[in-house]
């Protein structure tokens, strides 16, 4: 058993924290949708933190030291990112050949810390719930239109009149109307993430901030100067805050 700290600083066989690549290293974007852009991973499974904003902070480029449990002789790397963690072969694979869902990345050798992408193969997850996992996935991201139209002129007119209240009552607003087709958008509220458009803006990357509080028409973002407020017209929805689970977020893609 590893009890010593020295032994707790056991890394993958060709980790470096030097940013310049390796030879024979290429780096790919990690495909996670909430680390795309910021974050890249090589085929030796190093993964290297781009310089960005986050919640008001500034973060240097680096690479990442990954862990592992140290009570398993041969237990897989991870990482903690944002509070979430991450199984680093599985990004490698995802980034390279993409994982399919159910699937998980195993090194052809047996052995966890030679992390190299032809090193790796795809195989069935053993996770007992693995049928139930897949259908919580796909449920997760199952997309919510940012934009609905609906033709007054076609159809039940009561019922596209219901419609239309029924997406007033649901977080969406009445972005055009043209001869009866009217086009309803959906608009941020408390807790979603956004996305500052507006024309001329100087916005740190990755341009990515909560609905703070919602003011009447004016929205006050995490991470951004109080004295700023923006309107529903000034930010794009990135994604919803899902109902009676926290920060917990639903892809509208």
């Amino acid at each position: 058993m590893h009890n010593t700290r020295e032994e707790a600083k056991i890394k993958p066989i060709k980790f470096s924290r030097d940013l310049a690549p390796l030879d024979g290293e290429v780096f790919k974007n990690v495909k996670a949708p909430e680390l795309k852009g910021i974050y890249k991973i090589s085929n030796y499974c190093r993964i290297k933190r781009l310089k960005h904003h986050h919640k008001g902070r500034e973060h240097r480029e680096m690479i990442l030291t990954p862990f592992r449990n140290l009570k398993n002789d041969n237990a897989k790397f991870r990482l903690i990112i944002r509070d979430v963690s991450y199984n680093v072969q599985d990004l490698m694979y995802d980034a390279f050949k993409g994982l399919p869902l159910g699937k998980v990345a195993m090194p052809k050798d047996g052995d966890n810390r030679n992390l190299c992408m032809d090193n790796m193969k795809a195989v069935n997850s053993t996770w007992s719930h693995i049928e139930k996992h897949i259908k919580e996935k796909t449920a997760k991201t199952q997309s919510t239109p940012k934009e609905i139209t609906v033709n007054l002129n076609t159809g039940d007119k009561a019922e596209k009149l219901l419609e239309i209240k029924s997406l007033k009552l649901n977080s969406y607003s009445l972005a055009s109307e043209n001869e009866g087709v009217y086009v309803f958008k959906l608009i941020p509220k408390e807790g979603d993430l956004v996305k500052i458009t507006i024309e001329g803006a100087t916005i740190p990357a990755p341009n990515e901030y909560k609905v703070k509080t919602k003011d009447g028409l004016k929205y006050y973002l995490d991470g951004v100067d109080p004295i700023n407020y923006f309107f529903a017209s000034e930010l794009e929805l990135i994604k919803l805050k899902t109902k009676n689970n926290g920060d917990r977020k639903q892809n509208l893609f």
